[in-house]
């Protein structure tokens, strides 16, 4: 059997939420020896050769000094702009989430980037240094950094919500500090397409203590967690893509979630496919209510479970424009949604 992964694990057991110079190596051991890795940043203070999204301070929403404030962050581009819609009128009018969002800028028209200002919506410059699905996490990390009590919740955009999600925000492991996501419908052939041949092994390796762990790999289009868990997850997938483990390519994003829980099992916790449920968990609508009903993908669940509510039902590409599911917003929220693609100027 591969043993990599093994080492690297007891690498990373005693490790803080930097990348050491010892770690990296052992993430690319290619490079034996005398070979020094170039200088990048990784600690806490700065993520990238580049300080981005400075802000104004703002009022704390907590009064207790616990939590300084709760955002939802998501991404999208102009072609997006539809779907965006969905996400944020269901987030507003079906979720009532009343805390901050933000929208992660790669390719807005500039008339929809004022009418998200009108609607108090913040929108980020991205990094722009990688694919979307990597430097969506690296701008969020850094445009946070410096909020060291905030609990940042990004969605997949292609995600809207049938109820509240506020249970996100008081979860004890995420206010402890621990990164969080939910479960993936089945491992992905991705993670090897992004990954480096001579690496797949120990890929293969740390997906199978991934799914023994917790019935199936992880989920990168819902990740919710402190800034210091942010930052801690952008440093290791800043060291999978430097040491040339990863690629600069779809699936990293995933790849670095499922080492982040397998390294830090401490600091990771596993919530519920409720906030995040791709539609191919079997989920079934009953009124405006919505159950996922399948799972013979999930190693750990048991019919005694019996079905899951979904709270965040996630449209991905595989089953976006099916139109036989009867999982379209537009569909459960006809009124809510006319109203705000008429706020949003949507064509």
């Amino acid at each position: 059997m591969n043993d990599q992964w093994p080492k690297l694990k007891r690498l990373f057991a005693t490790a803080s939420g930097d990348i050491s110079l010892e770690q990296r190596r052992a993430l690319n051991p290619r490079y034996a020896g005398g070979w020094e890795p170039p200088t990048v940043t990784t600690t806490r203070e700065s993520l990238g050769d580049q300080k981005r999204g400075a802000r104004a301070p703002v009022e704390p929403l907590a009064t207790d000094g616990a939590i300084a404030g709760t955002w939802v962050v998501t991404s999208s581009d102009s072609r997006f702009w539809p779907i965006l819609t969905c996400f944020i009128a269901s987030l507003r009018d079906v979720a009532r989430y009343q805390g901050r969002i933000a929208v992660i800028d790669y390719g807005l028209e500039e008339a929809q980037r004022r009418k998200l200002g009108e609607a108090g919506i913040t929108v980020v410059a991205p990094h722009r240094k990688h694919i979307l699905v990597i430097d969506r996490y690296f701008t969020l990390a850094d445009y946070f950094r410096n909020d060291q009590r905030d609990i940042v919740v990004y969605f997949d955009a292609d995600i809207w919500f049938a109820d509240s999600i506020g249970e996100i925000f008081a979860n004890p492991g995420i206010l402890t500090g621990k990164l969080a996501a939910a479960k993936d419908v089945w491992k992905c052939d991705y993670y090897t397409r992004c990954s480096h041949p001579e690496f797949h092994p120990t890929v293969e390796h740390a997906l199978s203590d991934v799914i023994t762990e917790y019935g199936q790999t992880l989920q990168a289009g819902f990740i919710a967690g402190t800034t210091c868990a942010w930052t801690e997850y952008a440093a290791l997938l800043e060291a999978l893509l430097s040491e040339g483990f990863a690629k600069n390519q779809w699936g990293a994003d995933a790849l670095a979630l499922n080492f982040f829980a397998g390294l830090h099992p401490g600091r990771f916790e596993l919530l519920p496919i409720t906030y995040n449920a791709p539609p191919l968990w079997g989920v079934v609508r009953e009124g405006k209510r919505f159950f996922a009903t399948k799972f013979d993908t999930d190693g750990l669940h048991q019919p005694a479970h019996g079905r899951i509510p979904v709270r965040a039902i996630h449209c991905t590409s595989a089953v976006r424009h099916r139109d036989d599911l009867g999982l379209y917003f537009g569909d459960v929220y006809p009124e809510i949604l006319e109203r705000w693609n008429s706020r949003f100027a949507v064509r």
